[in-house]
């Protein structure tokens, strides 16, 4: 009878990527007793699948960290608020040090304002040719539409 290598080889798969998730989750948990049961578990599924496997190679998934400046919809109505105030083309890194100063951070670091202008960029982006227009390649100005 033939067996099905395929599957067994899915459902390692399938299990690292759990395990790296819960990995990734138990970091960041309070409680984390529920947590590491779970990822038990799942260590000991994927043991009893392949004996050998080595469960310190899988890497823990770090999900999306949200931005701990704006809640969910507030960063498009922000920046369009420093577009209206501007009434001029601004870049996404513009936007992003003007939102920053408006909400007391007057020396960011580099890696805030990076995270601040990818905001700011993608939810342009997602609205452009509504409200915003873009203009330019490099760097690319946004500017509201008239």
């Amino acid at each position: 009878m033939p067996r099905a290598e395929i599957a067994h080889k899915q459902a390692l798969y399938t299990l690292a990527k759990l395990y790296g998730e819960l990995a990734g989750k138990l970091r960041r948990a309070k409680d984390k007793a529920p947590i590491r049961a779970n990822i038990e578990h799942v260590a000991a599924t994927i043991l009893l699948l392949d004996p050998a496997y080595d469960l310190a190679s899988i890497q823990p998934v770090e999900r999306y960290k949200h931005n701990p400046l704006f809640a969910r919809g507030e960063c498009f109505p922000a920046a369009l608020a420093v577009l209206r105030r501007s009434q001029m083309p601004l870049t996404s890194k513009e936007i992003a040090t003007r939102l920053l100063q408006e909400r007391g951070i007057t020396l960011p670091d580099r890696k805030m304002v990076r995270h601040m202008v990818g905001a700011v960029h993608t939810s342009f982006r997602n609205h452009a040719g509504g409200m915003i227009i873009a203009v330019g390649s490099k760097p690319q100005r946004w500017l509201l539409r008239a």
